[in-house]
């Protein structure tokens, strides 16, 4: 079996000294620390006689959940630090305690690789992944295998929320404060593309705020009037203010006019591309891109303004994953609806798009809480029993081996105890386990096919000799477009227009040998022009690299197998067990690989 905690996939740029592996120091590295562990209630490590959760929080793929006796335990991906043990990174099956949280905590939140508190006096700590700045500390973004204090916020704190790659929180008075990633203005600061790694004030709050959601792409804050303020990227309706891009609308830098709601707001969920707001009526809108179903819409057709989703009874929670959403209804039914392939909506089968909302099948009993992480799904049952279903292949599910997607809850081990247990995979022997490529695109989150072509040299080229110990980063290039050579050129000299800014570690990565670059070229020097061996030749020449293979794909037989849509470059990578992933998906992920 393949250990997870030797996969590149997982490695990051910071050294640890493992040698000393229970706490993490103020300066971000691993050492024995005294005072760590000294905190009055969540920072406990020892066993506990009580494991009834009273909160959970989750993120891409790790989970969180606060217990009523005090404890804070995370398990799953722990790629920078999300799980907060103050242990060398590595994933875990079964719930192990945060470390250095004083005082009581009231809140948790989960993001694409961080994770954050905050305390009965208004203290937020964050730690995990902290390449953008998410962890709010001003230190260097040096990513953090236990909690730092957030402390230009002091003691205000009131909410908070991890995002995917920014954070952001709400101060005493109501006011927004947010940090980290800003590639598609997200943190609402008015500036463009800066990643603050403090908090920064935002401005255009219509009144005080009580709830925030941050995203991939943007923002939403709930505010005391019931209205819904949103900013960042307004591609595919995403603000819910009944515009898109081609409406002029491509971003709003800070909290601009409110989402079109019917009613009243008491609860926001956001996606990657959707939204959805509990209403005070107990109805739930959404609105978004609806290609999987996520706006509860049989006709697949986004929306700009938020439309009604027809669940059978009134609601009391909403919660969203990436392209799914989940609501909580007054019987404690769950109801979920939205893409399927990893089983997240729970419903007794794998794969598919449903857009109609249907209820989990499974739960022992009236759920109380529900969260949705990127792609799992995990809720609250009465007594305090934490059941969840969907993706496992990092151990999100918590109920130990095997580490397979699930399309019925199980119930999460080890809750208050101190269960062993590291994440396996599948055991790929790569190329002689993979299937051979069948016709059609492969499927992201499915495995990867045995892809065979040509490369610069004319050689034959085997994609699954690459994998099993370290993971694959592709981009398809097609017509020697100007994006396409501007990143052919800064892989190869470090010079010229970044087009990969966001990404801009992977080229570190490379020249470490921590993963693998395949560019894919489907087409000649113009569009009209089959591929041949000799283009990949004069590409290599003209953007040589040793650490870099050019490969032809002139049946696009890979393309769109994983590739971001929206024109060339696109983007795509194959973890170590040889499954597919977009570039979002690295970003949520939490892996040092990207974002």
């Amino acid at each position: 079996m393949h250990d997870i905690r030797h996969s590149q996939f997982g490695r990051v740029i910071v050294s640890l000294s493992i040698t000393c592996a229970l706490a993490c120091s103020d300066e971000g590295g691993l050492e024995g620390d005294d005072e760590i562990g000294d905190a009055e209630t969540s920072s406990d490590t020892g066993e506990s006689s009580e494991a009834v959760v009273v909160e959970i929080a989750l993120g891409s793929r790790h989970s969180c959940a606060r217990l009523e006796s005090g404890l804070v335990q995370c398990w799953g991906a722990d790629g920078a630090g999300a799980l907060g043990n103050g242990e060398p990174f590595e994933d875990r099956a079964y719930p192990s305690t945060v470390v250095g949280l004083e005082g009581e905590i009231t809140a948790i939140s989960a993001g694409g690789g961080h994770s954050c508190a905050l305390s009965s006096t208004g203290v937020m700590s964050c730690w995990g992944l902290d390449i953008l700045g998410e962890l709010g500390d001003g230190d260097g973004r040096l990513d953090r295998a236990a909690p730092i204090q957030v402390d230009a916020l002091g003691s205000s704190v009131a909410a908070i929320d991890a995002g995917t790659t920014s954070t952001c929180a709400i101060d005493k008075d109501g006011s927004l404060w947010c940090w980290g990633g800003d590639w598609f203005d997200q943190v609402g600061d008015g500036e463009d593309f800066v990643n603050p790694d403090t908090p920064v004030a935002l401005t255009g709050q219509s009144g005080p705020a009580v709830a925030v959601q941050a995203e991939q792409r943007s923002s939403c804050a709930l505010l005391e009037s019931g209205e819904v303020q949103c900013w960042g990227q307004c591609w595919f309706g995403t603000l819910g203010i009944g515009k898109l891009e081609s409406d002029d609308c491509s971003t709003l830098y800070t909290p601009g006019e409110p989402a079109q709601l019917s009613g009243p707001a008491k609860a926001i969920a956001m996606g990657d591309f959707h939204a959805c707001a509990l209403l005070e009526s107990g109805g739930v809108q959404c609105w978004g891109t609806n290609d999987h179903g996520q706006l509860g819409q049989s006709n697949f057709d986004g929306s700009g303004v938020p439309i009604d989703v027809a669940l059978p009874e009134t609601a009391t929670q909403v919660a969203s994953g990436a392209d799914f959403s989940c609501a909580l209804l007054e019987s404690g039914e769950v109801d979920c609806w939205g893409y399927n392939l990893d089983g997240q909506l729970g419903r007794g089968e794998l794969g598919g798009d449903q857009p109609t909302p249907a209820a989990v099948v499974g739960l022992p009993g009236p759920a109380t809480a529900i969260a949705v992480g990127s792609w799992h799904a995990c809720a609250i049952i009465e007594g305090g029993e934490l059941w969840c279903w969907g993706a496992d292949h990092r151990g999100q599910l918590g109920d130990g081996p095997p580490f397979d997607r699930s399309a019925v809850p199980s119930k999460v081990e080890g809750l208050g105890e101190a269960l062993e247990g590291t994440v396996t995979g599948p055991g790929i022997d790569v190329c002689d386990d993979l299937p051979i490529h069948a016709p059609g695109p492969a499927v992201l989150g499915e495995q990867a096919p045995h892809w065979v072509s040509v490369d610069q040299d004319g050689e034959a080229f085997h994609l699954c000799t690459l994998g099993g110990d370290k993971p694959i980063f592709l981009d398809a290039s097609a017509a020697w477009c100007d994006p396409c050579k501007s990143i052919a050129e800064w892989i190869s000299t470090n010079e010229g227009r970044n087009t990969l800014a966001p990404w801009a570690v992977l080229r570190d990565q490379l020249e470490a040998g921590e993963l693998s670059w395949v560019t894919v070229l489907f087409n000649g020097p113009s569009s009209d022009t089959a591929v041949s061996i000799a283009d990949a030749h004069n590409w290599h020449e003209a953007f040589p690299s040793e650490l870099v293979v050019v490969a032809i794909d002139p049946e696009f037989d890979i393309y769109p197998a994983g590739f971001s849509s929206g024109g060339l470059p696109s983007f795509a990578a194959i973890d170590e067990y040889f499954r597919w992933y977009d570039t979002a998906a690295l970003a949520r992920g939490g892996d040092r690989f990207g974002p």
